[in-house]
């Protein structure tokens, strides 16, 4: 059941953290836009299914072989698009499980 603003004192503290909002440029949208969503959301059905069947043999071969080079890149690659611009921190915290250990 949906809330209903009752009194002032509820109307005030709406507009309060609304403005509260407008005023942080990190908490005006709901969603930030990704590369990823931008792509996914842009592309045809046939591109979209190219998309799913590239990722399902990657799949594939990570379950068969374990983690090589070219499929931590592509991690690497994906995790770039998939996390918001703005979020550098973020960046790169998949990668130390991505990465196969060093043979050193």
């Amino acid at each position: 059941m949906a809330r209903s603003i009752s009194d002032a004192g509820d109307e005030d503290d709406l507009i309060a953290r609304l403005r509260e909002r407008i005023a942080d440029p990190q908490r005006r949208a709901d969603a930030r836009a990704t590369e990823f969503s931008a792509s996914v959301s842009r592309g045809s059905f046939g591109e979209l299914v190219v998309m799913g069947r590239g990722v399902a043999a990657d799949l594939q071969r990570l379950l068969a072989q374990g983690v090589d080079e070219e499929i931590a890149t592509r991690v690497d690659a994906l995790e770039t698009s998939i996390l918001p611009r703005d979020l550098p921190v973020a960046r790169g915290l998949a990668r130390g499980l991505a990465r196969p250990p060093d043979a050193s």
